[in-house]
């Protein structure tokens, strides 16, 4: 019963997703090899080796963050007020990122055993889970032509493009329902074995 008022309590979650592939010339050029050592990468192989840091990157979060940054301009205010000696603006951006767009969190990427790229973000927004995945997309394009990471001017191929969800991600309540059940029976048996057993041990 109490698993089943939490989740009407809880506040919904939506989660879209997006895939691609990449289109890779045979050899790394020279403002690959350049900015793979940038980011750390000692010796990238391939395009998607490099992309899969620009996706973990802490820069490209931080581009997207600016282009989120008037959407919150009550919150970084209220933030601002009460963290006056965090109003700079790697500190807004910074709380963007953590605290409103939960990027560190709530994107997450993969790669299938065909190399199609699996893009996902949750939000409590549901129109913000596709323009989330759109905006990492078009950085992606973005990269590709400032620091020439490909030969391809059409660097992906987008599979399936980000769709706005019709149903909630987050909370499952007929999960949570049937998991209360279980719970609840399991918890009813065990109470009552073990009163069986100390009213066994009362009589002896």
């Amino acid at each position: 019963m109490l698993t089943g008022i939490y989740s009407l309590q809880t506040e919904k979650e939506y989660r879209a997703t997006a895939s691609f592939f990449i289109t890779e010339s045979e050899k790394p050029s020279n403002a690959l090899m350049g900015y793979a050592s940038m980011l750390g990468v000692d010796s990238p192989s391939n395009i998607e080796s490099l992309l899969q840091n620009v996706l973990d990157s802490y820069s490209i979060k931080l581009n997207i963050a600016k282009q989120f940054e008037t959407d919150f301009e009550n919150s970084i205010n209220e933030y601002i007020q009460k963290n006056p000696n965090r109003n700079t603006q790697e500190h807004i951006l910074d709380y963007i990122i953590s605290s409103k767009l939960k990027l560190h969190e709530n994107f997450n990427f993969s790669i299938n055993k065909n190399n199609l790229f699996e893009l996902s973000y949750i939000s409590n927004n549901k129109n913000y889970t596709t323009m989330i995945l759109n905006t990492y997309l078009d950085q992606i394009i973005a990269y590709n032509e400032s620091l020439e990471l490909s030969a391809e001017k059409n660097i992906i191929t987008i599979v399936d493009p980000p769709r706005t969800p019709l149903k909630k991600h987050k909370p499952n309540i007929i999960l949570n329902l049937v998991l209360s059940f279980i719970m609840g029976c399991f918890a009813s048996s065990l109470f009552i074995i073990i009163k069986h057993s100390i009213l066994n041990q009362n009589k002896t």
